[in-house]
C-alpha cells in the first residue's frame, strides 16, 4: 500500500515551529554570553567606584572632616564590600566617639576580612574593647535651653533648672521641658562616651503675654525703665509719648524700676499672663505722695519724741529743785512742773498720732496698691543699688 504524503499547509506549520525553537535556543545562549560578559564588567565599574570613594575619604579624614570622610566610606561600602572599607569606617566613627557604629563596624571587618593575622586581629580587638568599657562609665554634660532658669526633666526624672551640669549614661536620652511658661516640647539627644564638653541644647518657647508701659509723666524722656534689671531701650517714636508700644514678656512675675532725675525712683511687680494684654504705669506720683505721708508721720513722732524728753527733763529738775529746796528750808518758786507736765502730755499726744498717721498711710497704700517707697540707683551694666523703706 502506497503511504501518502501530509498536506502542504502541516508541512509549512511544522517546519516553522521547529525554526522558532531553534531561535529561542540561538537567542539564550546569546543572552547568557551577554551576561558573563556584562557582570565582570559590572562588578569592575563598582570596584572602581567604590575605590575613588575611599580614597576621597581618606583624604577628608586626614584633613579632619571626618562626617565627610564616613559619607564616602558609606558609598564605597555599598558600592563594593572589601575589608578595608569597613575597617577605615570603623576608624572614622572612633574618632567622633561614635562607638557604637565603630564597634559595629570592626565586628564586620574581622568578619568579612577571612585571611587576617593574629596581630592585626588583636589591633581591631583592643579598641573594641576599650569603648565596651567607656560605654560603662558616665559622662558630664551640661543641658541648655536658652534661657536660664527653665524646668525640665531627663527620662523622666527630677525636675531640674537649666543651665545645669548632670552625670549620665552614654546612649540616647529624652529631655523634657516641664515649665508651665514654655510650651511643652521633648527631643532625643545623644550622650557621647568619653567626649569631653557636651552640650546638649533644646531652645524653650515662651509662652508670652503683652505688656503696654504708661507714665504719669508728659512723655518718656529722662524716664530710664528697668525691666527685669535690664534697662529697656525705647525706640525715637516711644519717647515722646506716654505709652510704650506693646512687649511680649514671658509669661509670669516681672520687676520694673522707673527713674527719673529729681524724683523719687518707683518700684513695682507685675505678672504676665499668656494671650492677655496688661498696662504697667511708673507711676511716680503714688511714690511721692507716699514720701509725703511718710514725712509728716515721722515729723509728728519726733516732735513728739521730744515733747516727751522734754517734759520728763522738766519735771526731773523740777523734783531735784522741789528736794534742794526743802533741805535749805526755803520756799520754792518755779514753773518747772508746769512745763514739764504741758509738754510731756504733748508729747505723748503727737506720738500717739504718728502712730494714726501711719496707719492712715498703709490703708491708703493698700486701697490704691501702690508700692513700698523704693529708692533705687541705676548702675551703668544694667543692674541697680537700692533699698526699701517698710512701716
Amino acid at each position: 500500500m502506497k503511504r501518502s504524503r501530509p498536506p502542504i499547509e502541516t508541512y509549512r506549520l511544522e517546519r516553522h515551529r521547529s525554526l522558532r525553537d531553534w531561535f529561542k535556543v540561538v537567542l539564550i545562549v546569546q543572552m547568557l554570553a551577554a551576561l558573563f560578559v556584562v557582570l565582570p564588567a559590572t562588578a569592575q565599574k563598582s570596584e572602581k567606584q567604590a575605590n575613588k570613594l575611599y580614597n576621597e575619604g581618606k583624604i577628608l579624614m586626614d584633613n579632619g572632616d571626618v562626617k565627610a570622610a564616613i559619607a564616602r566610606f558609606d558609598g564605597a561600602w555599598a558600592a563594593f564590600k572589601h575589608p578595608l572599607i569597613i575597617k577605615k569606617r570603623a576608624e572614622a566613627h572612633k574618632l567622633l566617639f561614635q562607638y557604637e557604629e565603630s564597634i559595629a563596624d570592626y565586628q564586620t571587618y574581622l568578619t568579612v576580612a577571612k585571611r587576617i593575622k593574629s596581630t592585626e586581629k588583636e589591633a581591631v580587638l583592643a579598641p573594641i574593647a576599650t569603648m565596651k568599657e567607656m560605654l560603662s562609665k558616665p559622662v558630664q554634660v551640661s543641658l541648655t535651653t536658652g534661657a536660664s532658669g527653665v524646668r525640665i526633666k531627663v527620662d523622666g526624672g527630677s525636675v531640674l533648672r537649666t543651665p545645669i551640669t548632670i552625670s549620665t549614661t552614654p546612649g540616647k536620652h529624652n529631655i523634657a521641658i516641664v515649665d508651665e511658661r514654655y510650651m511643652s516640647m521633648s527631643k532625643e539627644r545623644r550622650v557621647f562616651a568619653g567626649k569631653p564638653d557636651q552640650v546638649l541644647k533644646l531652645q524653650a518657647i515662651p509662652k508670652t503675654g503683652s505688656v503696654v508701659f504708661i507714665t504719669d509723666r508728659d512723655s518718656f524722656n529722662n524716664v530710664q525703665v528697668l525691666l527685669d534689671s535690664v534697662v529697656i531701650n525705647l525706640a525715637p517714636q516711644e519717647l515722646d509719648r506716654q505709652r510704650m508700644d506693646a512687649r511680649q514678656l514671658v509669661i509670669g512675675e516681672h520687676k520694673l524700676l522707673c527713674s527719673s532725675p529729681g524724683l523719687p525712683s518707683y518700684y513695682t511687680s507685675f505678672t504676665v499672663t499668656e494671650g492677655e494684654i496688661s498696662e504697667v504705669s511708673c507711676d511716680f506720683a503714688s511714690v511721692s505722695s507716699g514720701l509725703l505721708r511718710d514725712t509728716w508721720g515721722w515729723v509728728t513722732l519726733s516732735s513728739g519724741l521730744v515733747g516727751v524728753v522734754a517734759g520728763s527733763a522738766f519735771l526731773i529738775s523740777y523734783g531735784v529743785d522741789q528736794d534742794t529746796a526743802e533741805s535749805s528750808n526755803k520756799e520754792l518758786v518755779t514753773s518747772k512742773d508746769t512745763a514739764g507736765a504741758i509738754l510731756l502730755g504733748l508729747g505723748a499726744v503727737l506720738s500717739v498720732s504718728s502712730y494714726f498717721v501711719f496707719t492712715r498711710h498703709r490703708k491708703v497704700a493698700a486701697s490704691s496698691k501702690s508700692q513700698p517707697v523704693f529708692f533705687a540707683t541705676p548702675l551703668k551694666d544694667g543692674g541697680f543699688v537700692s533699698a526699701t523703706l517698710r512701716f
